[in-house]
């Protein structure tokens, strides 16, 4: 279970990460 929920948390940083470049892009799109 502790592994299942490590890993759950590693994909969920990932897809953070993810949103945020997206969030960051868009600005980035929006200045332009």
């Amino acid at each position: 279970m502790r592994l299942l929920l490590a890993w759950f948390n590693r994909k969920d940083v990932v897809v953070a990460q993810l949103l945020l470049v997206r969030v960051r892009t868009w600005k980035n799109i929006d200045k332009l």
